[in-house]
């Protein structure tokens, strides 16, 4: 079953240009973007003990693999770029993003050689299709999404995939 990261960390930065203004005693700044919010690599530990277990790990990790590839039959510069993922931290993060990175290691193996326990972080960067304004983060913090309402359906979640996140038990902490 895959376990809960403990903390995380999220990054965004307002870029600025610096002006040269001949006869002037200073630079001037010109706004030119905010980044896109940006996720310190999470980490979740994946363990299955039961055979049903190992089965679907297994089938957690091909599902996050398969986030780093286009889908079939793309038929737009949009679509054939990695599928985009509704990333959920209830009560903190709701927004469209892509994973950048996913990172798994292998740490436990069973005596058929199958992987029992493994670890995966996953570095998650926030997509935006539109503009963002200060009174919106003011409003809405970072629970937001790009795709309209009735799109969010169509975006996949770990939860698509059967797998319940539960909080990382103390033996395996550290």
């Amino acid at each position: 079953m895959p376990y809960m990261p403990q903390k995380f960390s999220e990054k965004v930065a307002a870029k600025y240009s610096r002006q040269d203004v001949k006869g002037m005693s200073h630079q001037n700044l010109q706004y030119d973007f905010t980044t896109s919010h940006e996720f310190d690599k999470l980490k979740f530990v994946f363990v299955g003990e039961s055979p049903e277990e190992v089965e679907m790990i297994h089938e957690g990790r091909k599902f996050l693999l398969s986030l780093m590839y286009p889908s079939a039959g793309a038929s737009s510069v949009r679509d054939g770029a990695p599928t985009r993922v509704l990333f959920i931290w209830p009560r903190v993060v709701t927004m469209t993003c892509v994973f950048e990175e996913i990172e798994i290691e292998h740490v436990k193996f069973n005596r058929q050689g199958r992987t029992t326990s493994f670890n995966v972080t996953l570095k998650p960067t926030e997509i935006r299709d539109v503009r963002i304004t200060a009174e919106e983060i003011r409003q809405n913090g970072t629970r937001r999404s790009s795709a309209a309402p009735s799109d969010l359906r169509d975006l996949p979640t770990v939860l698509d995939n059967n797998l319940e996140l539960r909080d990382l038990p103390p033996e395996l902490e550290g």
